[in-house]
C-alpha cells in the first residue's frame, strides 16, 4: 500500500479505513458505518474509533518526518490540532518539536530553534 501525508487529512483517513475495514467494496462501504453513510473518511474513521487516542498522530508523524521538511511538519501539526483533536497536544509537541525545528537549527541553539518553530506555527 502507499504512503499518504498525514497533511493531505481526507487521504490519510482513506488510508485508514482501506487498511481496517474488511470486505469494503467501494467508496460507499468505507464510509458507511452503522447503515449510516458518513459525508467524509474523517467522520466515517472516528466513527469506526480508528483514532481512539493521540497515539494514531504520534505513528503518523515518525512517517512525517521521513518525507517532509520541518515547515511541512509545523503544517501537519497545526492540521493535527485543528481537525483531529489529539488528547495530549502538548506531548505531541514534545515529541517532534526538534524535527519542527530543524531549519532553525542551522542559525540558532536547539532551544531558540524550538521556541522559534513554535512562533512559526501561525
Amino acid at each position: 500500500m502507499y504512503s499518504v501525508s498525514p497533511s493531505d487529512v481526507e487521504r490519510y483517513h482513506l488510508r485508514l479505513l482501506l487498511l481496517y475495514t474488511p470486505g469494503a467494496c467501494s467508496f460507499d462501504d468505507l464510509k458507511t458505518v452503522d447503515d449510516q453513510v458518513c459525508q467524509t473518511f474523517i467522520e466515517a474513521a472516528k466513527r469506526r474509533s480508528l483514532l481512539r487516542d493521540h497515539t494514531e498522530y504520534e505513528r503518523c508523524m515518525p512517517e512525517a518526518v521521513i518525507f517532509q521538511m520541518p515547515q511541512q511538519l509545523r503544517t501537519l501539526f497545526c492540521v493535527i490540532l485543528l481537525y483531529c483533536n489529539p488528547t495530549k497536544p502538548v506531548d505531541l509537541w514534545n515529541s517532534f518539536k526538534a524535527h519542527m525545528a530543524e531549519d532553525f537549527m542551522q542559525q540558532v541553539d536547539a532551544e531558540i530553534a524550538e521556541a522559534m518553530a513554535f512562533y512559526a506555527i501561525d
